[in-house]
């Protein structure tokens, strides 16, 4: 990063001040449209997303928090087609809420807990083997391998501690059987009571639950916490799907074994700092200079890495 700032001083410059007019046009060119076309953008977004407020004046606060969230996408793409930004965003159905909102609804992850996990092996692979850490692909997608369900919604849940959970486990599931199911997350906020439901929980928790009780199919125990509620245990009597023995706790902070692990054994679940636009995420790779590595933000499951130029 610093041998490409003093590489070309003049270039950085130039493209600094492309940035700066491209932000005083974007501000320009929201102040003089026009109410009537502002409305129409207003009204298509909020019929794709299906959109309704309770009255005029939350309409009103939401549509002001949609204006400005507008502009934050609008000014952070225009730095991605500059090369500034290493991910695009879009106006998506969170443009109506601050990032506060955001959070208290769908940031379910708690700070780690102590659990009584295998601690980390210097080196493993997906059969268990040992791995030598330099020797690694430049790009693994475990997608393209079967490990990977579906992208699912945890809807208005803060359940992103059970998606993760079910996702770690279905790679692994798939590494051992060459079958992947989808497995519940409604399991997970129903069922385990050291965690909060959608409240949210611990990862860590949830494989420890999973390994006393097994993990029941999606099919069987459907996700119907969409709307922020939690449901009354209900696996009695259910097959369980796929097992566990056992789950390692990478080191904190750690990026060198992240990438190791990602690379040879599955998809890993992580949390990450949700706060540098995660919300209106579209494509490419996330990244932000304000990570705060102290913030306990959403879980989700890496599946896969790819080299990106430092």
């Amino acid at each position: 990063m610093n041998f490409a700032y003093h590489h070309s001083d003049m270039k950085s410059s130039l493209l600094l001040f492309v940035t700066f007019s491209s932000i005083v046009g974007a501000v320009e060119s929201l102040t003089e449209k026009s109410r009537s076309e502002m409305d129409e953008v207003w009204e298509a977004w909020k019929l794709k997303y299906h959109k309704s407020y309770d009255s005029v004046a939350e309409e009103k606060l939401g549509y002001k928090k949609w204006q400005e969230n507008a502009l934050k996408i609008s000014l952070h793409n225009m730095r991605y087609d500059l090369g500034l930004e290493t991910f695009k965003t879009e106006l998506n159905t969170f443009a109506d809420k601050t990032f506060e909102e955001f959070a208290a609804t769908y940031l379910g992850n708690r700070k780690q807990l102590k659990t009584d996990s295998d601690s980390s092996p210097s080196s493993v692979n997906g059969n268990g083997d040992s791995s030598v850490g330099d020797d690694l692909p430049v790009t693994v997608d475990w997608r393209d391998k079967g490990y990977v369900t579906p992208v699912k919604n945890q809807y208005e849940c803060g359940s992103c501690w059970a998606f993760s959970t079910t996702g770690g486990l279905e790679g692994q599931h798939f590494n051992a059987t060459g079958n992947l199911v989808s497995l519940s997350e409604q399991q997970l906020v129903d069922c385990d009571q050291y965690c909060y439901g959608c409240a949210g929980g611990y990862v860590e928790q949830g494989y420890h639950y999973l390994r006393q009780h097994g993990s029941i199919s999606e099919v069987n125990y459907p996700y119907t916490s969409k709307f922020g509620f939690n449901h009354t245990c209900n696996e009695t009597g259910n097959t369980i799907a796929a097992t566990m023995s056992r789950y390692v706790s990478l080191p904190k902070g750690n990026e060198d074994k992240l990438k190791e692990a990602t690379a040879n054994v599955g998809p890993i679940s992580v949390a990450i700092d949700a706060s540098g636009l995660f919300e209106f995420y579209k494509s490419g790779v996330y990244y932000s200079k304000w990570c705060d590595p102290q913030l306990p933000g959403p879980r989700s499951a890496c599946s896969g890495l790819r080299g990106v130029p430092k």
